[in-house]
């Protein structure tokens, strides 16, 4: 009897516990059970400027009408139509750079959805672009025309570097440097020009956006151009030491004037020039010295010149390069526009040690500057 008693009082208190658990669960299957569509499958996120891309699979549930996306913790949404059977991408745009979660979910128009599914994405805009940094070269080269560029090593966000220029034939070129390239060469170039580069980025592998670089100029070759000589002629030379010397990109073979006692001062040199916007610099190397001393460096002369439109020569100064055994530079104040030839007349030199005059030149340089320098320098 008291066994009896026991079992009861157990059944009457299970009786009340299963009244309970169903009451708090009974406002919830009123209308049946709670029916879910498919979800989105295999997902994926793609992040780009002030946008994201969003994907998934083929969708074969015939309830599907829309895709509903959320994010900032579902304060903003959007609605997206779907086609049954597809595979589909949306795009969320506007968006202000910032990480977000993302969460998406199938809906029909009954009411009824799929599970939310969550994808974290980074949106990028023109701050984060505003801090690229073209690929950095470590060193340059420039002869024959052709520049060589050696790069440090890209970081893992840089696709490509790309160049443009303009090349001898007045045509515009263009070159892509991808990431694994260590070095490259660009060809057809104009001495004192310009190349315009700039570098592209993805910031993410799932990015699909590409970010850019500031342009930045590389100037092919250096601060002076060379000025080539088509003739030149002098009042005297020696003979086998004649002024075609002093400007055969030789320093071992040089022009003298007359040996012995034949030299006449004044001696003139006169140099005709290729076709060249300016003459900024004159550069006069004089023979080597080991053997000879200074014996025949130039001291005072006086410097003419005939330019485009001109009859005769003019007079551009008096200048004095003191006799020195190494490479005088005379840097022109006012720059000679157009210049056709150039006139020495050697007024005075050091004399050998009989006290004789000679004059001698192993090279004289033409120079003019870049346009780019010209730029950076007025």
């Amino acid at each position: 009897m008291k066994h009896l008693k026991y079992i009861l009082i157990l059944s009457c208190i299970y009786m009340v516990a299963c009244t309970d658990m169903d009451d708090t669960y009974q406002e919830f299957i009123t209308d049946g059970p709670i029916v879910y569509l498919s979800n989105a499958d295999e997902l994926q996120g793609f992040e780009g400027r002030e946008r994201v891309a969003i994907s998934w699979a083929n969708i074969n549930d015939p309830r599907v009408d829309y895709a509903e996306v959320t994010w900032n913790s579902g304060k903003e949404k959007q609605r997206f139509d779907i086609a049954y059977g597809k595979a589909d991408t949306i795009f969320v745009d506007n968006l202000i750079a910032s990480k977000y979660a993302f969460n998406i979910r199938l809906c029909s128009e009954k009411g009824f959805s799929s599970l939310k599914k969550e994808v974290l994405l980074q949106v990028y805009d023109d701050v984060y672009e505003s801090y690229l940094v073209n690929r950095e070269i470590e060193n340059q080269s420039y002869a024959n025309n052709a520049l060589k560029i050696n790069f440090v090593e890209a970081t893992p966000d840089l696709i490509c570097s790309e160049f443009i220029w303009t090349d001898n034939d007045n045509n515009e070129q263009k070159s892509n440097v991808s990431s694994d390239q260590s070095s490259c060469t660009l060809e057809n170039l104009i001495e004192g020009t310009a190349i315009t580069m700039r570098t592209l980025f993805k910031p993410s592998e799932n990015c699909i956006d590409t970010f850019y670089s500031a342009p930045k100029k590389i100037y092919v070759g250096g601060e002076k151009i060379n000025i080539n000589v088509s003739k030149s002629s002098t009042s005297e030379a020696q003979s086998g030491y004649g002024i075609e010397k002093s400007h055969d990109k030789d320093l071992s073979s040089y022009y003298h004037s007359r040996w012995g006692a034949g030299t006449k001062l004044p001696v003139t040199l006169e140099y005709f020039l290729e076709n060249t916007p300016r003459l900024d610099i004159i550069e006069y190397t004089p023979r080597d010295n080991s053997q000879h001393g200074n014996a025949g460096n130039f001291r005072t002369f006086e410097l003419w010149a005939i330019c485009k439109g001109d009859s005769e020569y003019k007079k551009v100064g008096d200048y004095d390069f003191e006799g020195r055994g190494i490479t005088s530079e005379l840097q022109l104040e006012e720059p000679l526009i157009n210049p056709e030839s150039i006139k020495f007349i050697v007024k005075t030199v050091n004399p050998k040690s009989n006290g004789l005059p000679a004059v001698n030149c192993a090279e004289m340089h033409f120079i003019r500057r870049p346009q780019w320098w010209l730029d950076l320098n007025q």
